[in-house]
């Protein structure tokens, strides 16, 4: 099966995407077929939101859940060099892994959405490499009419 919001490959049966972290239906797990955008209907409301903000236009706040957290280590220089290029797409890679680390604890705790999503930095002493490490808080939501 393939995931629908980034095209990557997964085994069947996957409940998301460990490329980009979008929930995937389970009705969509042929091996081979593309997934559709078919809602996930084991969710309350819309498909997980993820923001910087403190409230989502359109949608009521119903359940502050809890703090979420998501890291990754991202290697700096030496052999995974190669410019600036590489190094962008490095970082790429490590913030898109603590999103899906992030969204996969809030979808576990029945969240809908994390609000309030900050993104830090951190260099580990003498190792060459940073932390990427997101916060943000899961809430329940429902749309305003």
């Amino acid at each position: 099966m393939f995931c629908s919001g980034c095209g990557k490959q997964l085994p069947d049966g996957s409940s998301f995407c460990s490329g980009c972290g979008k929930s995937l239906s389970s009705a969509a797990s042929n091996t081979g077929t593309q997934v559709t955008n078919t809602p996930d209907t084991s969710q309350s409301g819309p498909e997980l939101i993820t923001t910087t903000t403190g409230t989502l236009d359109g949608y009521k706040i119903t359940n502050y859940i809890g703090t979420v957290t998501g890291t990754a280590i991202y290697l700096v220089g030496g052999m995974l060099g190669g410019g600036m290029a590489n190094q962008e797409k490095l970082f790429g890679g490590a913030y898109q892994s603590s999103l899906t680390k992030m969204k996969t604890k809030a979808q576990e705790m029945n969240a809908d959405a994390i609000i309030g999503l900050t993104v830090n930095f951190t260099g580990a002493a003498n190792t060459g490499s940073v932390i990427v490490a997101l916060v943000g808080t899961a809430v329940k939501i429902q749309k305003i009419n």
